[in-house]
């Protein structure tokens, strides 16, 4: 039995969306790192609606044409990748 193994990664890179849920069709993406990013938004579904290239550590985001529902935000730059539940109103 490896003790080493666990279902929680640590090192895991945090993206947070703000405010979430998203009411007025803006939020504030801030990102594990101000490396240039490829954001994507995906519907329940899996399909992709909204990608973005983003830089830095906060970043405003307008939603106005993503109708409301329960999407996955995906931060990706280079290896590191990060995820987060976005709720749109």
């Amino acid at each position: 039995i490896d003790e080493n193994v666990s279902i929680t990664d640590s090192d895991a890179e945090a993206l947070g969306l703000y405010p979430n849920p998203v009411i007025n069709g803006m939020c504030t993406l801030v990102s594990p790192a101000a490396a240039p990013a490829r954001l994507s938004l995906y519907d329940a579904t899996g399909r992709v609606v909204l990608t973005q290239q983003v830089q830095g550590t906060q970043h405003r985001l307008l939603l106005p044409m993503v109708s409301a529902g329960i999407y996955l935000a995906e931060w990706e730059s280079g290896s590191v990748r990060a995820t987060a539940v976005l709720v749109v109103r």
